[in-house]
């Protein structure tokens, strides 16, 4: 606590001399000049006196004057308070006139310096006077503004092109494969022109790039004409969207006329799966609430499924509960059900619902392990269990599944469960009739917990999910390889794994249909093409792997004929030529995602020969900006192209 220097009390406000710094009492001090001056302390006040008597300049005395009271928190007033007194002590120890000493050096040693001045604090003027001296004619005060200028330029390059971050040596390798490299842009007098790494600033020096960019592009497919021939077939440069089917013109008018309905009690003689898309809907389009909710949970309903029950509360799924339960109940698909799910609602929906087999509940933020321990005492028969984003599960509720529904359940998904580490989920290895296993963006699930699982539960697995956990590598897929001879579906989205175990599973695992290896930097044109040769795939994600190119492209025109669906978005090495010998072979395809490739042209949009193309997309923008005259801002017009 602070305390005045000059009667000792703490009440009232304390107020730090203009000149030494101590606290004290405004009635404790001197304004010379009215209650708009500085305050002083009765000794400073006494020696601006004698600096009057003695013919010294006024005009300094009004300038220290004029600084006025300094205003510092209360984190810092015993800081300045120490250093008042420190200051005290220095001044009393310092020669006065009767020792001798000359009168000129004594004030000169009693009257601030000009960093004393700018900041009365010993301990920011120690700071400023660091800083002062670190700039120097080797150290440049902008030095440090002028790395972080580079540093943004070149993130917000990668970020353009979809790579994220890469650091210095792996963007200089990028650019020496794909002879993208351009030469610093200078001016008349050969300086590089100044960035400040805004985002209006840094998407005109990109924009003032892409000409030398595009060029660079146009040199390399020019380069690989020879290497791959391709007429176009086509006329036209149009997309094709998947036509809508009776079924979606049916539910479309009924979620337009929902309030009819309602009224007429219609909805109670739809089918359950015609209801189920009618609430798929309803929820899409936010117009799901608790008085359309009883009318999509009577007594005889069998399926009932609701993708966002954002909108319901806990009395409305209790009441919806107790009218739907019962032994017909059979389906029930909830989705950010974390408002109104709590462990009373889920005890209520199985209370009397011993039939359900499949239950997903997902966001339940609410849910708790005894909640859940709960419902699976009453269900004996579930078989599909998804408690994905349940934040306050634990391994509890790991071992009770495991112990309540070892014997019948097949089907598990606990995606996104921070909190669980890769000792929690190693109960699931002892699931007897496990099939499809997902956990999903787990970051703390490791090689070795994924391997005890797989080692014992993987003979009869079809379909694992292991998207975002990033510790996995090829040892665990190694593992997969042998333990998974019946694996159909994989996904290893922002894994290590490389092209040694991507050799190693499709070696083993033949059977697959569908891979997906999003944003799999390690993969390149080596391990692609030898799973291609080696499965039947029907669906592949080669999402971000901006190592492919076009080997692969015809390695799937030769090897997968039956191939429905492709992603090779943000796929920035292939090239028109590749992708329409492809198209035109592949006759099965409906589906191809091109999503960040700007480098392909209307040629292959519009030249290729596939019918029943459904949706090829080739979404990016095209940024127009220009100085709005008078304002300091830009406009950006976007097209969608």
């Amino acid at each position: 606590m602070e305390l005045c220097e000059e009667c000792g009390g703490s009440r009232g406000r304390l107020d730090a001399c203009a000149q030494c710094g101590v606290w004290l009492h405004s009635r404790c001090g001197v304004r010379a000049e009215g209650e708009r001056s500085p305050l002083l302390c009765p000794e400073c006040a006494s020696g601006n006196d004698r600096k009057r008597e003695d013919g010294m300049d006024e005009g300094r005395v009004l300038r220290s004057r004029a600084r006025g009271p300094t205003a510092v928190t209360s984190g810092t007033r015993k800081r300045a308070r120490t250093a008042g007194s420190s200051s005290l002590r220095q001044n009393a120890e310092a020669p006065s006139d009767s020792d001798g000493a000359d009168p000129a050096i004594s004030m000169t040693a009693a009257r601030p310096s000009e960093n004393e001045k700018r900041d009365p604090i010993p301990e920011r003027r120690g700071r400023r006077r660091s800083a002062d001296s670190n700039q120097g004619p080797n150290n440049p005060p902008s030095a440090r503004r002028q790395r972080f200028r580079e540093l943004a330029e070149e993130r917000a390059s990668n970020f353009a092109v979809g790579r994220g971050f890469v650091d210095d040596a792996d963007r200089e390798r990028i650019e020496d494969e794909n002879d993208t490299a351009t030469a610093p842009q200078t001016g008349r007098t050969g300086e590089q022109p100044e960035v400040w790494p805004g985002p209006y600033s840094t998407a005109i020096h990109l924009l003032n790039k892409r000409s030398a960019a595009m060029a660079a592009r146009e040199a390399r497919s020019i380069s690989r004409k020879s290497e791959i021939a391709w007429t176009p077939k086509g006329s036209g440069s149009t997309f094709k969207f998947r036509e809508p089917t009776l079924m979606d013109h049916c539910v479309k008018r009924c979620v337009d006329k929902v309030e009819e309905l309602l009224e007429e009690g219609l909805l109670g003689e739809m089918f359950p799966d015609a209801k189920a898309e009618v609430s798929k809907e309803l929820c899409r389009q936010r117009k799901f609430n608790g008085e359309i909710l009883p009318h999509f949970a009577e007594k005889h309903t069998s399926v009932l499924t609701l993708p966002d029950c954002s909108y319901l509360t806990e009395e409305d799924l209790l009441s919806a509960f107790g009218q739907c339960q019962g032994p017909g109940l059979d389906q029930v698909n909830l989705g950010f059900c974390g408002r109104g799910m709590s462990d009373q609602a889920l005890a209520t929906l199985s209370t009397d619902s011993s039939n359900i087999r499949e239950l997903t509940l997902e966001g339940c933020y609410r849910l708790s392990d005894n909640g859940i321990e709960a419902m699976l005492k009453n269900l004996h028969k579930l078989e599909t269990l998804d408690l994905s984003s349940c934040p306050r599960i634990s391994s509890k509720t790991v071992g009770n599944i495991v112990r309540y529904a070892g014997n019948t359940i097949s089907v598990l998904r606990l995606r996104t469960a921070a909190q669980l580490s890769g000792e929690d989920f190693l109960p699931i290895a002892e699931l007897k009739h496990l099939e499809s296993l997902c956990i999903s963006e787990n970051t703390r699930v490791d090689d070795r917990s994924l391997i005890h699982i797989i080692s014992k539960a993987g003979s009869k697995l079809q379909c694992l999910n292991l998207a975002g956990c990033t510790e996995l590598s090829d040892t665990m897929v190694s593992a997969v390889a042998e333990c998974c001879p019946h694996l159909e579906e994989i996904c290893l989205d922002e894994t290590q794994v490389t092209d040694v175990g991507l050799r190693k599973l499709t070696s083993e695992c033949s059977s697959l249909a569908f891979v997906s290896l999003r944003s799999c930097s390690n993969i390149t044109d080596e391990g692609c093409i030898h799973m291609i040769k080696n499965c039947k795939i029907k669906r592949l994600s080669l999402n971000g792997l901006y190592c492919v190119t076009d080997a692969t492209v015809l390695a799937l025109k030769r090897y997968c004929e039956g191939l429905e669906e492709l992603d090779l978005s943000w796929c920035r090495a292939i090239t028109d030529e590749a992708l329409g010998q492809f198209v035109d072979a592949v006759q099965s395809l409906r589906l191809l995602k091109l999503r960040g490739c700007s480098q392909v042209t209307a040629k292959f949009v519009g030249g290729h020969s596939n019918p029943d193309l459904e949706h090829c997309r080739r979404v990016f923008f095209s940024l127009s900006i220009t100085p709005l005259e008078g304002f300091h801002m830009w406009s950006v017009v976007g097209t969608n192209d």
